[in-house]
């Protein structure tokens, strides 16, 4: 579902991968995997999905999300992916030195 959701933004849908990303991050709580590589990544990847939407805040948000979730498990792949996204968001709002520490 993933590789779709990749070629959907690929094509500029993005409302379409947003919501199948809320789908597959529901899935996963449902399957008691949310604290998995692979649900972290999804929340990170959310986050750039709903940046590619203009919502920063929500970007911020699903990177720190990710981020938390990575920390709590030790899970460092997810880690640098939410800090990835939670740099990005604070570069599309103009907190430059924010995105340095984070980048």
């Amino acid at each position: 579902m993933l590789r779709l959701i990749f070629i959907k933004r690929s094509r500029g849908q993005a409302t379409e991968s947003q919501a199948a990303l809320e789908e597959c991050i529901a899935i996963c709580n449902d399957l008691g995997l949310a604290n998995n590589t692979t649900s972290i990544i999804t929340t990170a990847y959310l986050g750039i999905v709903t940046g590619d939407l203009g919502l920063y805040k929500q970007m911020h948000s699903q990177g720190q999300a990710a981020v938390t979730l990575a920390r709590e498990n030790g899970d460092s792949e997810g880690l640098h992916c939410g800090l990835y996204v939670t740099g990005c968001a604070a570069v599309a709002e103009g907190a430059y030195l924010r995105a340095q520490q984070l980048l």
